[in-house]
């Protein structure tokens, strides 16, 4: 049986890239994290790419060099955001 997301991805896949913009690009990522790898080069942000990586961590691999970095960055701050949040909530629950 195949998932909805993986349809979705195949026919991503299949899509010229004259018919893909910025913006389908940045929905199919949220959808389905690996459709970074049939996102155009030209339309692969920091943005993009962490969404992808949101949606499936295997997506780091089809990030470019030239974005690596600041990705990384923005996913450490997101993690490091996400724990404290975490401990805050926890705190409270001790206090009541």
């Amino acid at each position: 049986m195949v998932k909805k997301e993986d349809k979705r991805c195949s026919l991503f896949a299949r899509m010229p890239k004259r018919f893909k913009t910025a913006e389908y690009c940045l929905e199919a990522v949220k959808n389905d994290g690996l459709a970074i790898k049939y996102v155009p080069e030209k339309f692969k942000t920091v943005e993009l790419c962490f969404e992808a990586f949101k949606k499936n961590h295997y997506a780091l691999k089809f990030v470019p060099q030239n974005l690596k970095n600041e990705v990384q960055e923005v996913i450490n701050k997101w993690k490091e955001e996400f724990f404290m949040k975490i401990k805050s909530e926890r705190r409270g629950k001790c206090l009541t």
